[in-house]
């Protein structure tokens, strides 16, 4: 659903393109839906312009992809398109041990043969390194972040946009974007983000705004009779399992504070944590991200996963004083992406 008279005002300007030149739109594809929310640089905040959630209902991404850019969403406007869960592969490794700086690619694509179940050749490749604990022992190796995607995944992701004659800006992975979806916080504690897709959830933890912890979780099945309770429980469970992990693997500062995404459980899932965990959960409140979408949320915007991933790409954001929060460290993944495209 568009803001009322936006695409008015948006085809209603002569030299719209560069008119617009300040608006992003970020897009995620779900498993049966695209996502776009379009934001335009403010004086403080983004401004939220439209938010648009379409199902394939069978014509296929391409034509979805079309249909949006008919109706204008994506005029004039930077976009930054967010792979989907299976799209690409995320490891975390030590640093490889007296390699220089400039030869650490390399050395992080040949460790990468006996972890990826393709050839490091074929893929688009970069990796970001891990905050490290001030307690850690000397000479210990810092972790990396290694992210890869097959060439022909990505150029399948892509392909429905430059057959609709949209150019892609930015390629990024839900772990970087959801770093764009916390709001506030200081540089000494760890907070948390629980999102959702059809099958998965995505556990991330930041410091600051360093990305440090990430983990997929396959979510429970759910029997038809299953109650609700039973289902945030074990939801509950697993993050709990997981944040034990990245206090034992880290020794950073514990996390304070978890923020749980769109889900048909998401109140109880978030109480679950609370109280499993011992720590406050709260759920994904857009307001304070964005100006202008207060009412909106009452509109059903922000109804779907897809959506709020889809925010946090458009967060993104290149150059200027906010590019060290909102733009992703993994510059180079975009070149790589093109190539294969």
């Amino acid at each position: 659903m568009f803001e009322s008279g936006w695409k008015s005002r948006l085809f209603a300007r002569p030299g719209a393109a560069g008119a617009a030149s300040g608006a992003c739109v970020g897009v995620q594809i779900g498993k049966d839906h695209v996502a776009a929310v379009r934001l335009r640089e403010g004086a403080s905040l983004p401004v939220f312009e439209a938010a648009r959630r379409l199902q394939w209902d069978g014509a296929g991404t391409t034509a979805t992809v079309r249909t949006l850019s008919q109706e204008g969403i994506f005029a004039g406007a930077r976009v930054v398109l967010s792979l989907p869960a299976g799209k690409y592969d995320v490891v975390s490794v030590p640093s490889p041990p007296s390699v220089p700086e400039e030869e650490l690619r390399d050395a992080l694509r040949w460790q990468m043969r006996n972890v990826l179940p393709y050839s490091p050749d074929e893929a688009a490749f970069d990796f970001v390194r891990l905050p490290q604990a001030e307690s850690a022992a000397p000479g210990g190796a810092p972790a990396i972040l290694v992210v890869a995607a097959q060439r022909r995944e990505v150029a399948q992701s892509v392909a429905p946009f430059y057959a609709a004659g949209i150019e892609i800006d930015a390629v990024d992975i839900p772990e970087m974007i959801q770093r764009n979806l916390l709001a506030g916080g200081g540089d000494h504690v760890c907070r948390a983000f629980l999102s959702f897709d059809d099958d998965s959830s995505l556990l991330t933890v930041q410091l600051g705004d360093e990305l440090c912890f990430s983990r997929r979780m396959q979510l429970p099945a759910v029997q038809m009779e299953e109650e609700p309770e039973h289902v945030a429980d074990r939801i509950a469970t697993n993050v709990q399992r997981s944040l034990e992990v990245f206090a034992r693997q880290s020794n950073l500062p514990e996390v304070v504070r978890i923020v749980v995404g769109v889900h048909p459980h998401a109140t109880l899932v978030a109480r679950a944590i609370a109280e499993q965990a011992d720590i406050a959960a709260t759920l994904f409140e857009p307001t304070g991200l964005v100006e202008g979408i207060a009412d909106r949320a009452g509109e059903g915007a922000f109804a779907g996963a897809e959506s709020v991933l889809a925010l946090g790409a458009a967060l993104r954001r290149e150059g200027g004083s906010d590019a060290s929060r909102r733009a992703s460290p993994l510059a180079a993944f975009l070149a790589r992406f093109r190539k294969a495209a």
